[in-house]
């Protein structure tokens, strides 16, 4: 009986789309655009396990020679092999950034409980609170979610930079320590709440709601007005002393630092 191919080169296809990605964009793609490939690797090895169980099940009923049944056996057990080596590899590497979330999440709820403890000590948390500053992950985060120059990760990463796509495309994710290749792994959630949207600290006064802490937000005026102090006059990163501002108007605390 003919078989029709078209599902196996749907699938093969399915899983070149995440490079097609770099060819057209000329960089990286971001870590959740990439994170149904091992989905898509365990759908398309069942599929290709499955066509190669059919023809070995088709070569031994038509009495096929020993040779060639052993040759389909041995072939099928090697792509099994292959692809639960595959599947096991890019699971692992999903459920590390998973970790490196945790890990993330367990630090900033330190952060936020530890800062709405020193508000309600000292300060009128009746008064509107704006945060500044770009908050880094814990050294813990960052160690494990990029490679060393003198790395074999960043060896391959350069390799396939400079002969395959553009040596440019690295430039943006490299610091003095190394290439940050985890892109949304590195980045601060808490950095990303003080900027994200261009809604100000919107985010992160979120967050804190989720904590059970109900601060009282600024309004566009109030943000303004607190940054523009604090550009005149700065003030050190929280938890250092002189940390918190208070005005007769607003409370401005600088997250700044890790």
């Amino acid at each position: 009986r003919k078989k029709d191919l078209k599902v196996f080169f749907t699938m093969l296809f399915l899983e070149c789309m995440p490079w097609t990605l770099v060819l057209v964009t000329g960089k990286v793609p971001l870590y959740r655009s990439c994170q149904y490939i091992p989905v898509m690797v365990g759908l398309f090895g069942g599929i290709l396990l499955q066509m190669l169980g059919d023809r070995n099940y088709r070569i031994q009923t038509a009495g096929a020679s020993a040779w060639k049944v052993r040759l389909a056996s041995i072939l099928q057990v090697i792509v099994t092999v292959m692809l639960g080596m595959i599947i096991y590899t890019q699971s692992f590497d999903s459920n590390r950034w998973y970790y490196l979330d945790y890990l993330k999440y367990l630090d900033d709820t330190k952060v936020c409980d530890a800062i709405y403890n020193d508000l309600k000590a000292e300060y009128d948390l009746t008064k509107p609170v704006v945060f500044i500053g770009m908050r880094e992950n814990p050294t813990e985060v960052i160690r494990q979610s990029q490679a060393s120059y003198d790395s074999r990760e960043y060896a391959v990463f350069k390799w396939f930079a400079d002969r395959m796509i553009d040596p440019v495309i690295l430039e943006p994710y490299m610091n003095d320590d190394g290439y940050k290749y985890g892109q949304s792994a590195a980045s601060s959630t808490l950095a990303w709440a003080l900027s994200s949207f261009g809604d100000g600290d919107v985010e992160l006064h979120n967050f804190m709601k989720l904590l059970g802490y109900d601060l009282v937000q600024g309004d566009v005026d109030t943000v303004a007005a607190a940054i523009e102090e604090t550009n005149a006059r700065p003030i050190p990163p929280w938890p250092g002393e002189k940390g918190i501002l208070e005005t007769d108007s607003y409370i401005v605390v600088n997250i700044n630092g890790r």
